[in-house]
């Protein structure tokens, strides 16, 4: 292995995962009522139970972003074990956090001029982001350099379209992710929403009267139907 992959808690793998193919996370936060929450914790069994469930009851949750200082603690060992980092960070347009790990990364190439880090902007989040990550990591370990590896990301995200579905669009206009009317509207019925990495966006898919009535088979089967003629998977993620 010649070369770490780093991505945010963002990317939503799970601990199986992140421990199979040595990814390193950059956590996120997030605050409820003054107590701090870290989204990813190595020592810990991640389990974001507590953190839907504190949404669900109209907690007022505010997320923070990995800052620089974070990720030159995470980036200077690996440098210093004599390894190169290719970092994948959660899309630029809806979080700080890969602006972050770009400066950190500028920041450690003055003090490692022998050493290589590269940053990709996933332009996504979540599975989307994940499954970038994880054929990385396969990428690497099948024996391809930091170049071709970095390459094949920043090719593939622009193929990629991943779906989610949501109860309540509130959540996403309190983010910013969404106008007020949007979410006005698109509460009174259940929808799905897409994000199209080729333009980094997010927009809403469908919606319908009540997705209760409809089984996530199909809901799946819909996404799928839409997505059939990318030519990079994708990245399905239902509410939690």
């Amino acid at each position: 292995m010649n070369f770490e992959i780093i991505t945010d808690s963002s990317a939503n793998l799970s601990d199986e995962l992140i421990r199979k193919y040595g990814i390193r996370i950059a956590s996120l936060t997030f605050l409820v009522e003054g107590v701090e929450y870290r989204s990813y914790d190595e020592d810990k069994k991640t389990d974001l139970g507590k953190f839907y469930e504190m949404m669900r009851n109209g907690q007022v949750i505010k997320t923070s972003l990995v800052n620089t200082g974070q990720f030159v603690e995470l980036m200077e060992p690996i440098l210093k074990e004599g390894k190169d980092i290719l970092y994948i960070g959660m899309s630029s347009a809806l979080s700080g956090t890969y602006q972050s790990g770009v400066t950190a990364a500028e920041l450690l190439a003055e003090e490692y001029p022998d050493r290589k880090i590269i940053t990709v902007d996933s332009l996504s989040a979540s599975l989307g982001q994940g499954l970038l990550v994880i054929y990385a990591a396969q990428l690497r370990d099948a024996g391809r350099t930091l170049a071709e590896t970095a390459e094949w990301v920043m090719a593939s995200r622009l193929k990629m379209r991943h779906h989610f579905t949501v109860d309540d669009l509130m959540f996403l206009k309190r983010g910013g992710r969404i106008s007020a009317t949007s979410a006005m509207v698109g509460t009174e019925a259940d929808a799905s929403r897409s994000r199209d990495s080729s333009s980094s966006c997010v927009s809403m898919l469908y919606r319908s009267k009540s997705r209760r009535s409809r089984s996530p088979t199909a809901i799946v089967l819909r996404m799928l139907d839409m997505s059939r003629n990318r030519s990079a998977p994708s990245a399905i993620r239902g509410r939690s």
